[in-house]
């Protein structure tokens, strides 16, 4: 699903909803907080789209994909 969101992310489609949020960052003198911007992907970026898990499901029906959790790497 990542990866849908991600070419979601690069379409360039007129008028896409944008999600701005603050986060916070690891600096030398503290936390810093900045303000990311990104294209939401919560819902279909157009109208009409097939809902993702339609979408996934059938990419991964097709044998070209791995499914499973992914995990967290603390180095």
């Amino acid at each position: 699903m990542t990866l849908l969101h991600h070419a979601e992310h690069l379409a360039r489609i007129p008028d896409k909803r944008l999600r701005r949020y603050e986060v916070p960052f690891a600096a030398s003198a503290g936390v810093v907080w900045r303000i990311l911007e990104e294209f939401d992907t919560s819902d279909p970026v157009v109208p009409g789209l097939k809902d993702d898990n339609e979408i996934i499901g059938a990419f991964l029906a097709t044998g070209q994909g791995a499914q499973g959790l992914a995990e967290r790497q603390d180095r």
